[in-house]
């Protein structure tokens, strides 16, 4: 087993000494999604001797900063330069997660043309996106648990497995080097409301063809027993929002599960309520769930425009913006900026999710919001498991390592400390080899002796505007971050009516309005003091001989300033 001194940083240019073009035998190559949770990129390579290495990417995931509020993706430029891109030969999807598909938009024009598989629910999710971004995609609609042949590569098979979104797959690689069975997302449940449940038969049937290695989802590692499931939720929900009988319900959780969504529609006609959606991606995933077969022709939803005669006590609202999105339906309905809703007294709003590490404070703001407003707010603490998880706790993954019996074990979709964990318990199960990589390195699925044979640079762009991506760590992310830490300082030379010369100091993030005329007096005295010797006052100004040479020693001037009066420097910027 790797042990944590393989969890290192790189330099950007370590990976300008690796090639990818040809590597023979079969590699994993995580960008995202390994040490951490979100923004998935996983990267599958196999190369046939005295061949070019052949690459597939499995998903291609965003993820969200709310503080401010942010798209990144994963960054994978580096990746491209030290392989061909006609080497890489398809991109193939588990499931229409937003941290699994999110991020193709973005890195469209980047990747050659690929033809993207994915079974109908995600496909047409992607095809919304497309048109959305105005752009096109080579979508190849895959039905469930088929298989696609890809050229020079090997075979790819959907596995249906369950989930808290309909149609998550695992996906079997099949190529010359062996098998490697790619969970994605999963869970087992045994009954379900949408969809199909898992199937043991086939599981185990996969597990009989001798698998090398799985690469597997470790999210609840931590969490002892099973996850639960969806249809005990659907009753208690149906039972909570029964109580209620007087103001509106509304019930935030996760957009993407349909499951969720249809407990939340039952929970409305229990209670003579009319189920109404507020917010886009719930309006986005109802109309593919309909599309899909995945609504009975009966289920009708109401939009939250279209509510407005509607009385308070018949209203069920299902609401996005349960993780406190800034954005998000919820949020707006807490901080009284909704354009169709205003919540009070008498009113109840109902979290039927989890709080994803990281969410804490901005739901907590959110809860603590509503209760100011007068609303009644509901969590599981209070109403008993009104969510479940979608991801495997410890008795699921054991199961899972009974059926496939891989020969490798590696952990993925987890921070650090879940992927060790996921790899001791697999090491307790008896898996010959237990590997812990995180995102940047190459490993080779050897059967004998599984190892880190590279690395690759990887990072995290953010999506700046509506297509724009930068560097979350370059120059100009730091250059934000430091205006929004230390403000900064304008020093100008303007020339006025006359030919009267005068130095000009504005702020921006930086002292209040009745404190700023003191301190531009101040700075422009130091400024003058940079080109005379003798004491200095507001009408020597015009007579100076300015000159760009003096610029460091102004800055360093006004520096000394700030870190003598406030104990800080702010950003200069000085125009002479």
């Amino acid at each position: 087993m790797l042990q944590r001194k393989h969890f290192v940083s790189r330099e950007k240019d370590v990976s300008r000494l690796f090639s990818l073009n040809k590597l023979e035998g079969l590699y994993f190559l995580p960008l995202g999604g390994s040490n951490e949770i979100g923004m998935n990129l996983n990267l599958y390579g196999y190369g046939a001797p005295g061949e070019l290495t052949q690459w597939i990417i499995v998903d291609l995931g965003v993820s969200f900063s709310h503080t401010p509020d942010r798209v990144i993706i994963p960054d994978i430029r580096s990746f491209l330069e030290v392989t061909n891109p006609e080497q890489i030969r398809a991109i193939v999807l588990t499931h229409g997660h937003e941290d699994h598909i999110g991020a193709l938009p973005y890195l469209h024009n980047l990747l050659p043309k690929l033809p993207i598989y994915a079974t109908p629910f995600t496909a047409f999710l992607l095809q919304q996106k497309a048109m959305e971004a105005k752009i096109s995609m080579d979508i190849q609609e895959v039905p469930l648990g088929g298989e696609v042949e890809i050229e020079h590569f090997g075979t790819v098979k959907y596995v249906s497995l369950t989930h808290s979104i309909p149609e998550s797959n695992a996906i079997l690689i099949s190529t010359p080097e062996g098998k490697i069975f790619h969970t994605g997302d999963w869970k087992i449940s045994r009954e379900t409301m949408v969809g199909d449940s898992i199937c043991e038969h086939t599981l185990r049937s996969i597990g009989d063809q001798g698998i090398k290695a799985i690469v597997c989802d470790s999210t609840t590692v931590f969490e002892e027993g099973f996850s639960g499931s969806e249809v005990d939720v659907s009753h208690r929900l149906i039972s909570c929002v029964k109580e209620l009988k007087q103001g509106r319900v509304i019930i935030g959780c996760f957009a993407s599960n349909v499951e969720r969504l249809t407990s939340c529609y039952l929970a409305a006609k229990a209670s003579g309520r009319v189920p109404i959606l507020a917010g886009r991606s719930l309006q986005r995933i109802a109309k593919a769930a309909v599309h899909c077969g995945y609504f009975s022709s009966d289920m009708h939803f109401l939009e939250i425009k279209d509510a407005e005669n509607i009385p308070p006590e018949k209203q069920l609202i299902i609401a996005t913006g349960s993780q406190g999105e800034p954005k998000a339906a919820l949020t707006a309905m807490a901080t009284g900026v909704h354009h169709f809703l205003t919540l009070g007294e008498g009113d109840h709003v109902i979290f039927s999710c989890r709080v994803i590490p990281g969410n804490e404070k901005a739901v907590f703001a959110l809860q603590n919001s509503l209760t100011a407003k007068g609303v009644n707010v509901i969590t599981s603490k209070v109403a008993g498991e009104i969510h479940v998880s979608g991801h495997p706790y410890r008795e699921e993954l054991r199961q899972m390592y009974t059926w496939i019996r891989p020969k490798i074990s590696v952990p993925t979709h987890g921070e650090a400390r879940h992927l060790r964990e996921h790899a001791n318990l697999a090491q307790s199960l008896g898996v010959p080899h237990n590997i812990c990589i995180g995102n940047g390195m190459v490993l080779r699925l050897d059967e004998e002796e599984p190892k880190v044979v590279g690395f690759i640079f990887h990072g995290r762009l953010i999506v700046d505007g509506k297509h724009r991506l930068i560097p979350e760590n370059g120059k100009e992310m730091s250059e934000r971050f430091s205006l929004l830490e230390k403000g900064i300082v304008f020093i100008s030379r303007h020339v006025r009516k006359g030919n009267r010369i005068q130095v000009v100091v504005s702020f921006e993030g930086l002292f209040e309005h009745h404190e700023r005329e003191v301190w531009s007096k101040e700075i422009r005295k130091r400024v003058l003091q940079c080109y005379i010797s003798k004491p200095v006052s507001e009408n020597v100004e015009k007579s100076v001989n300015y000159s760009d040479g003096v610029k460091p020693k102004i800055e360093e001037k006004v520096r000394q300033l700030f870190r003598q009066r406030i104990g800080k420097e702010p950003m200069i910027c000085i125009h002479l």
